[in-house]
């Protein structure tokens, strides 16, 4: 498998994450119908696609967030999955919670039960890394 295939197969896993995320709890990364996602274009760069303004977001500029619609703990997932989808480097599952019990009981997205369907579906597409403590 060339470099290329192999992006395209990560990018496919992230955006299939992206949708699991976007289809349950709090529905984070839809507006409406849509559903944001990642792109790649001709030249292999990455770009995020805002689900709210639709705007592609060059994900290579070092300001890229500044046209994110979502808040610091989305945008750190998009930047962990960017360097999945590039590197190959595994997303950490910390990013999946559960946290700390004092911070918001566990629950850091509010997304309830279905926070344990979006961390089996990051394990299925083996995307995740597990905590190494």
């Amino acid at each position: 498998m060339n470099i290329k295939s192999e992006r395209m197969d990560r990018l496919t896993k992230a955006n299939t994450l992206i949708e699991t995320i976007a289809n349950g709890g709090r529905q984070f990364f839809k507006y409406k119908h849509r559903v944001a996602s990642f792109n790649l274009d001709d030249r292999q760069r990455l770009w995020w696609i805002d689900d709210y303004t639709r705007k592609p977001l060059y994900l290579h500029y070092k300001y890229w967030y500044q046209g994110f619609s979502h808040g610091g703990t989305l945008q750190a997932l998009v930047e962990a999955l960017k360097s999945y989808v590039l590197q190959g480097n595994p997303v950490n599952s910390r990013h999946f919670g559960p946290g700390p019990d004092w911070i918001c009981e566990g629950d850091l997205w509010g997304y309830g039960e279905y926070m344990g369907v979006v961390r089996s579906k990051a394990l299925e597409l083996r995307i995740v890394q597990a905590n190494a403590d």
